[in-house]
């Protein structure tokens, strides 16, 4: 009787582990078809700063219609000021994205030398414009421009001819500045007194206020704060369009001997996931109706030909530019430049 249980349990354990094994086979072998799309995330991943990707910015927009075109969802993750791209890019190498969108002239030899590019389809760079387009080549693409200047009130300020003779000249009424070791027009502005070869030590005792961005410094002009601002030409378009009364006591720094301006650049990144994808929304950023909605709601000038240039963007000055050619050796002294930049103002 003993032996006749231990047969019949040992046929039941049997039994047992073989059905279990039919059954673990079975959902090994349906596993493999079960859709896995819920586990991963396949949206586009853009990267860029906090004015493109706001509610009142375009990156919205370009995301819908992105979508609307291409099937393809994007998630656009913002790194606060356009100069903490490639920081943030660099402190953390896990940190995934498909587009890097913002990136200045200015921190390209960091961009190249600290993270790795995608090569981007010749036919894209075709489309720009030629004054840009000769200055850059793959792995970055223009997507919009501006030269940079100061806009100040005119009942608060004197006019000038040049840029040092602005900023002595007004040495008692408030100027906002960036900080170049954080905002890429501050970067912009230590290139511009470099290439002027200003000494800078003659201009302290202004009253400057140096915020570490583009926004804040901004705020501090639309508040009233400081009269004049370091910002893009283009930026006084937005007053005559949205805010005539003060539009009307704006005006622009114009210095004869040329202008910093500013490329927006776009590039893909090689750790991206959905590459194909990052080309087609780069090509799709220089489409002439992307372009003219990047022109309305970053007011900042379309990077290639045939765009109409409406509002106030027909009443624009036209201004010289300066050249980047010394810029790599801007670059080698950069922290040192930050550093007396930042005592002197």
């Amino acid at each position: 009787m003993v032996v006749l249980k231990s047969k019949i349990v040992l046929t039941v354990a049997t039994l047992t582990i073989i059905v279990g094994a039919v059954v673990f086979g079975k959902f090994v072998l349906e596993s493999r078809s079960i859709d896995r799309s819920g586990f991963e995330n396949n949206k586009l991943k853009v990267l860029s700063y906090a004015t493109f990707v706001s509610s009142f910015g375009p990156g919205p927009e370009v995301a819908r219609q992105f979508k609307a075109k291409y099937g393809v969802d994007v998630e656009l993750v913002n790194v606060g000021d356009s100069g903490l791209l490639i920081q943030k890019l660099k402190e953390d190498p896990s940190i995934y994205a498909d587009v890097v969108l913002g990136l200045d002239p200015l921190m390209v030899m960091d961009a190249q030398t600290f993270l790795g590019w995608k090569e981007i389809n010749e036919n894209i760079y075709k489309k720009i414009i030629p004054e840009i387009r000769k200055d850059f080549e793959s792995p970055f693409v223009p997507i919009t421009w501006s030269p940079m200047t100061f806009i100040y009130r005119k009942s608060k300020m004197k006019s000038a001819n040049s840029l040092e003779e602005f900023l002595k000249i007004n040495s008692t009424s408030v100027v906002s500045l960036q900080d170049p070791r954080f905002s890429t027009p501050g970067l912009e502005l230590d290139y511009w007194f470099f290439y002027l070869n200003m000494n800078l030590s003659k201009l302290k005792g202004g009253q400057f206020r140096v915020s570490p961005s583009w926004s804040q410094s901004y705020g501090l002009f639309k508040r009233q704060v400081a009269q004049a601002v370091f910002t893009y030409l283009t930026s006084i378009v937005f007053h005559w369009e949205n805010d005539a009364d003060a539009g009307k006591d704006l005006d622009v720094l114009i210095d004869k001997k040329g202008h910093a301006y500013q490329v927006e650049l776009a590039g893909v990144l090689d750790r991206c996931r959905r590459c194909e994808d990052a080309q087609k929304f780069i090509d799709f950023l220089l489409e002439p109706k992307i372009q003219q909605l990047l022109m309305k709601k970053n007011y900042m000038l379309p990077a290639v030909p045939g765009v109409e240039r409406v509002g106030g963007f027909e009443k624009l000055p036209e201004v010289k530019l300066i050249d980047y050619k010394n810029s790599n050796e801007f670059l080698k002294a950069r922290e040192l430049r930050a550093k007396q930049f930042l005592e002197t103002f």
